[in-house]
């Protein structure tokens, strides 16, 4: 059915989040371009009626399929490992396993040139210092 402007129209409204009555504002080549809807009054452009009449809406996470931490997929399979006491003098490796009298324990996730080091702690990253004489 050819639609002309000024007539009424079923369509989605972006703002009642909704199917409603619409009035068509503007025609582009015997399709509707724009409409008014009639609850609401907002001009937007024309969408197709959705057939439940709600929104889309995301699917959420359950709580097991959360993402981990850094530090958490850091630490997997390492609790029992022995880890080294942090000194700011000794060199370390990325993938060692420190433990720091503040911070607790930690592993290197990345050597930052030949003094520092980037360390992931259970409460954030910290930027540490490596290989430095006293």
């Amino acid at each position: 059915m050819p639609y002309v402007v000024g007539s009424e129209i079923k369509g989605y409204c972006t703002k009642c989040k909704d199917d409603t009555k619409h009035t068509v504002k503007e025609l582009v080549k015997d399709s509707v371009r724009k409409v008014t809807c009639s609850e609401c009054e907002h001009v937007h452009v024309y969408r197709q009626p959705r057939k439940s009449g709600k929104a889309k809406t995301r699917r959420r996470r359950k709580k097991s399929e959360k993402v981990k931490d850094p530090w958490a997929r850091a630490m997997e399979g390492r609790e029992e490992e022995e880890a080294r006491d942090y000194a700011f003098s000794e060199n370390y490796e990325e993938g060692d396993l420190i433990e720091h009298e503040k911070f607790g324990r930690g592993v290197i996730m990345q050597n930052i040139g030949s003094t520092k080091m980037q360390v992931v702690f259970k409460d954030g990253m910290k930027l540490m210092v490596c290989n430095r004489d006293i």
